[in-house]
């Protein structure tokens, strides 16, 4: 009897055994599921994830343009500029800028053989016109170009301008030309009852050479 027990319990621990070890190696035989390999599929699948489609709506950034010209607001020398984009040897003669309705300036100017003019949108710095007509070239010495280098701005001008008149007076055209080889600018001036003055200054020296009042 005490054989038939003692043969009893050594089967069972026998049995115990087995179990835990198929659990030991049931356990060993599974890998976590995030230190799994990736195969070539779930890797390209991955990186496609991550990078935006190709056809995905993309912010996009538009500037208007009018030849080379990118359309930005522009003052009188990148009016200046405009004009010797399409006209390299161009020599100006007056510049003149009127914002009574649409802000705009008109550049003209003369080469070898043509007397050109471009007219520029001061918002937008697009070309609203430009033309060339065939001039004589004999008479090109009478006609007086503006060294761009020696003129003050028409900013400085047009103070100079406002201490003749008042700071009521608003400068509505102004033109930069010659006058007997002289280069002026010429300003336009309006108050609020709708006075108009004209004043003329010497463009190199900023003095004010002439004036007049339209009286109604």
């Amino acid at each position: 009897m005490k054989r038939y027990n003692n043969l009893s319990r050594i089967l069972c621990s026998l049995s115990v055994s087995t179990v835990l070890l198929a659990g030991v190696a049931s356990a060993a035989s599974v890998q976590p599921t995030n230190n799994m390999p990736m195969n070539a599929t779930q890797s390209k699948q991955t990186v496609a994830e991550a990078q935006p489609s190709a056809t995905q709506s993309q912010p996009k950034v538009v500037r208007s343009t009018q030849g080379s010209a990118q359309s930005q607001q522009v003052d009188y020398v990148g009016a200046v500029s405009i004009l010797h984009h399409y006209y390299p040897d161009a020599k100006v003669t007056s510049i003149a800028y009127d914002a009574t309705n649409k802000p705009m300036y008109e550049v003209e100017a003369f080469t070898n053989k043509e007397a050109v003019e471009v007219k520029v949108d001061a918002a937008s710095g697009q070309v609203l016109a430009k033309d060339a007509q065939a001039i004589d070239t004999s008479k090109q010495a009478d006609v007086s170009s503006i060294d761009m280098q020696k003129v003050i701005s028409p900013q400085q001008a047009a103070a100079k301008a406002a201490e003749q008149v008042g700071s009521d007076f608003k400068v509505v055209e102004w033109e930069l030309t010659t006058e007997d080889g002289t280069a002026i600018y010429e300003f336009d001036l309006v108050d609020p009852v709708n006075q108009q003055v004209d004043i003329i200054v010497d463009a190199t020296s900023g003095q004010v050479v002439g004036s007049n009042v339209d009286k109604q």
